[in-house]
């Protein structure tokens, strides 16, 4: 995930990423009650969390802490989301 607006504006120069409120932690969970942690580095780089959730159920995400913005910024973005599912052989 990247935990944050990770944009900079093509006409003004304006970095949004730390104007803006950015991810702290998170809980990935899924029905049933197996969940994992993440933590986030205040970086813009997609960072990842090895789990092991049951395949094929609903995933949910709760964001538990999140890093202050700017004054007049209280929005809390994720830039992109990657999932990959791996089956057991």
């Amino acid at each position: 995930m990247v935990p944050g607006y990770d944009k900079i504006d093509d006409a003004t120069g304006t970095d949004w990423f730390p104007l803006n409120r950015r991810l702290r932690s998170v809980v990935w969970s899924v029905a049933g009650g197996a969940h994992v942690t993440q933590t986030f580095r205040d970086d813009r780089a997609m960072q990842t969390v090895p789990a092991s959730l049951a395949a094929g159920h609903t995933l949910y995400l709760t964001v538990t802490a999140s890093r202050p913005g700017a004054p007049g910024y209280d929005n809390t973005a994720i830039s992109e989301i990657r999932i990959s599912c791996r089956t057991a052989r």
